[in-house]
């Protein structure tokens, strides 16, 4: 009796917990999108930064989706699913995680560049001002 009443709380509280991740998640796919269209509607924002962001924004987006698709088919289970799961979802979340991380060091590369170019352009005035205070 106990047994029974303690596998069904447990049952209880990990689709509670499913359900709670579901949320966040769909939560955090709406914030990717609405992220994603400020950049791209926005005419300030349109920098090759930015539009490596957009494409890591849309990506992870597809990440979350991925991974509420293969909890659903845990869940839910059937035919169709399993055709799904084993021909595309399986080899698509490495992938995913693969274009992000690259993404992510383009993302780093740009920050670099876009530093390097200031601290030579601030160098280069200091040292101006430094010569023209010798005189």
């Amino acid at each position: 009796m106990r047994r029974k009443f303690l596998a069904r709380s447990l049952r209880r509280i990990g689709h509670a917990l499913g359900l709670g991740i579901l949320a966040i998640g769909l939560l955090g796919a709406a914030g990717n999108v609405a992220a994603a269209a400020v950049c791209c509607v926005a005419k300030r924002l349109r920098s090759v930064f930015n539009q490596i962001l957009v494409c890591n924004l849309a990506i992870h987006t597809l990440y979350v989706f991925a991974a509420i698709a293969i909890q659903a088919y845990k869940e839910l289970g059937g035919e169709t699913f399993t055709l799904v799961f084993c021909n595309f979802l399986y080899a698509f979340k490495p992938m995913l995680m693969h274009s992000s991380t690259c993404l992510t060091v383009l993302m780093a590369r740009e920050r670099h560049k876009v530093s390097r170019r200031w601290s030579l352009r601030a160098s280069h005035t200091w040292a101006q001002g430094f010569t023209t205070q010798g005189r």
